[in-house]
């Protein structure tokens, strides 16, 4: 069957993010014999007319659309997101006759709502590999399939990507990155995340050959400046991520490399692991800059633990950005002050202080928001709805984020402030080591 899959997503801030779900698939389906084409909207520079050549040449036999996010969940500077998608389905439906589905991460948080918002025929809601086989069989056999079909990931068969050339390199181009993905699922409380929904509460983790087998051609095929592992949190509960870091240096491979972590007590010799598989750069998920809050968000962990875990990366010479939700339950005039406070201690790491937590179906915070009055059984949370704590005005909360960081360069807010910085740095960073220092931080 010959498919056409294409990437929606034209959001560059703070940078442009490689379509990797989308490749997932296209390895799935090319995998199980289909003749499968990418038109990634924002290689092609939102061309939509550029689209339609391709459907007339290609004459796909069924469309798919890969939704990455619903809008920026930027409470101060809001972006919707759908609208594109919309239109591409009207567009390719305008060009052609095949059925058209749509999934995705974003797609996956309010299946039925966007399913009916952009428009499309059928949708795919969780893990796409198994589910978007069994859409290609209804269609093979001339069967109506269900309306949206949902997946979910069952064994450590998943993750492998396509890397399309000219795709890849063009990103690459943008940031220097390729992510790769090593597991999926998550078995943290927080109240406001929609991963353990999408991905399951439970990790699993990829076979680690198959790992090995993906970084090895990555590697070889386009020289990223970073490998990205996309993984929800890297170092989860479990130490599968250990297992898989002394399998890579078994093999005595390096490569510089960053993940999400989450604040936790890192031993010496984890940390001396990472460093000789590579690991370049941490992104910390603080998410809240007190105790208190951190609570409210539903952490297992303490300030003092992200301090230490951002004090003994400094000490091994990792760089750390962290990133913190202000506003979340429990936050009042009290922790305002105190998180100020707290974000100095922490002087050398980047912070990206995010106001509000944008409230997505079958979240905690959805509960919370409905007990406290900000929702009710009518409210539409396809248009971005954010919690912001009753203890605190949003202007007093606004106000003293403001200026308690006025005077700290490491902290970046409103957050995104800074993105033409970001952008500026990071194409400052491919040039220099195109002409060859490779010691350009």
């Amino acid at each position: 069957m010959r498919i056409l899959l294409i990437s929606t997503n034209l959001a560059e801030e703070p940078y442009a993010v490689f379509p990797l779900g989308l490749g997932i698939i296209v390895h799935t389906l090319r995998a199980r014999g289909h003749v499968v084409r990418i038109f990634d909207f924002l290689f092609e520079k939102a061309d939509s007319e550029k689209l339609g050549e391709e459907i007339k040449k290609f004459r796909p036999e069924l469309i798919g659309l890969g939704i990455r996010n619903v809008d920026n969940v930027n409470y101060l500077a809001p972006a919707f997101f759908l609208d594109v998608a919309a239109k591409l389905v009207t567009k390719v439906k305008s060009c052609c006759d095949a059925p058209v589905f749509v999934g995705g991460a974003g797609f996956s948080l309010m299946p039925e709502a966007i399913l009916d918002f952009v428009g499309a025929d059928y949708g795919i809601a969780g893990a796409g590999e198994n589910a978007v086989l069994e859409l290609t069989g209804y269609i093979e056999r001339n069967e109506l399939p269900p309306y949206i079909i949902y997946g979910k990931t069952t064994d450590c068969d998943f993750g492998s990507c396509d890397y399309e050339e000219d795709i890849t390199r063009f990103y690459l181009s943008k940031t220097g990155m390729l992510p790769l993905q090593t597991k999926r699922g998550c078995p943290g409380k927080c109240i406001y995340c929609s991963y353990p929904g999408l991905e399951g509460n439970h990790v699993i983790s990829r076979d680690a050959d198959e790992v090995l087998e993906d970084l090895m051609f990555i590697q070889k095929r386009f020289e990223p400046e970073t490998i990205y592992f996309t993984d929800s949190v890297f170092n989860d509960s479990g130490k599968q991520y250990i297992e898989l870091l002394e399998k890579i240096a078994s093999k005595g491979m390096k490569f510089p490399w960053c993940a999400f972590f989450s604040p936790d007590e890192f031993s010496s010799e984890n940390i001396d692991l990472m460093k000789r598989t590579g690991l370049k750069t941490v992104e910390l998920g603080a998410d809240a800059y007190t105790d208190r809050t951190l609570a409210g968000l539903g952490k297992h962990y303490d300030f003092d633990t992200v301090f230490r875990s951002c004090e003994i990366f400094r000490n091994a010479g990792i760089k750390v950005s962290s990133s913190y939700i202000a506003g979340g339950p429990g936050e009042n005039h009290e922790t305002l002050r105190e998180g100020i406070e707290n974000l100095k201690r922490i002087y050398w790491v980047p912070a990206f202080l995010f106001m509000g937590i944008r409230v997505f179906p079958g979240t905690r915070i959805e509960r919370v928001a409905r007990e406290e009055g900000l929702l009710t059984e009518a409210s539409d949370l396809l248009n971005p709805v954010f919690y912001l704590s009753p203890e605190i005005s949003e202007r007093d909360l606004f106000e003293g984020l403001n200026d308690g960081v006025k005077d700290m360069p490491h902290v970046v807010f409103p957050p995104q402030s800074r993105n033409d910085e970001l952008k500026l740095f990071m194409k400052f960073q491919i040039q220099q080591r195109k002409k060859g220092d490779r010691n350009i931080e």
